[in-house]
């Protein structure tokens, strides 16, 4: 079972049971639909904050003749526009 997306809650100090404040973060997956591997993951940050929004690509190395198609080749992180429709660049890694 794939999971499309999180939200973690996380209660605030100096609130109480009665009066609760919680932080709210939230991501979501996206998945090649032919194979089911993550290609995407967006990192929504905290609800409400744009300015921490971030977001990692995967690729993989496929040989479809041997069956392998479970091993990355290359990953980017972006920390802006939750990357969009971008494609590999040179240089892109993770770091």
């Amino acid at each position: 079972m794939r999971s499309l997306g999180s939200t973690t809650y996380t209660a605030l100090e100096g609130h109480t049971a009665l009066s609760p404040k919680w932080q709210v973060v939230k991501g979501a997956n996206h998945y090649d639909t032919a194979t089911g591997r993550v290609t995407k993951v967006d990192d929504f940050g905290v609800d409400g904050d744009a300015t921490d929004n971030q977001c990692t690509l995967t690729y993989y190395a496929d040989n479809t003749t041997n069956h392998m198609l479970a091993f990355p080749v290359q990953g980017a992180h972006h920390g802006d526009d939750l990357c969009g429709h971008r494609q590999p660049r040179q240089g892109d890694a993770f770091r």
